[in-house]
């Protein structure tokens, strides 16, 4: 059989005690110390996680609003196409406009010229008339030859100028 003796005896129990203060003032702390690591080592993987999200997040919110400005880049482009072509055609109806204000003035001056010219015109043909008639019956009073320049004057018609021409 087995001999047992009292050294094993006290080995076994020195191993035991040996254990159990191990596992108070070893063991423990190195559980301890290591749950607080894996602790530590997910709340960083956590925070890097959130982290990420985060960076994800303001790059999808960034091409947001590249897009947006974008659109309002072309929105403005679109609105200075439209403004720039309302005032070309502003411009064209101002330059037409005062194109046809030039013109009825030109016109309105030239039948001014004409009536000028007709009423010159009646007066050297009055007076053409008056030396031709003094030549062929003498002398006139002036008295009589107004009144003769205003008879031939009155039978004159200016629409019947302007319908020749």
């Amino acid at each position: 059989m087995i001999n047992i003796d009292l050294t094993l005896v006290a080995s076994i129990i020195n191993f035991f005690v040996l254990v159990w203060l191990l596992q108070k003032v070893l063991y423990k702390p190195v559980v301890k110390l290591l749950e607080e690591r894996k602790k530590n080592v997910e709340d960083k993987l956590a925070a890097a996680q959130r982290k990420e999200e985060q960076a994800t997040a303001k790059e999808q919110e960034y091409q947001r609003h590249l897009v947006e400005s974008k659109n309002e880049v072309q929105q403005a482009l679109k609105r200075a196409a439209r403004q720039g072509d309302a005032m070309k055609e502003e411009i064209i109806a101002q330059a037409q406009a005062k194109a046809q204000e030039i013109i009825a003035r030109a016109q309105k001056q030239a039948q001014e010229e004409q009536l000028k010219m007709w009423h010159q015109f009646q007066e050297d043909l009055g007076r053409l008339a008056l030396n031709l008639a003094k030549k062929v019956v003498g002398q006139l009073d002036e008295q009589h030859y107004q009144t003769m320049m205003d008879n031939l004057i009155s039978q004159l018609d200016p629409s019947v100028l302007e319908e020749k021409q």
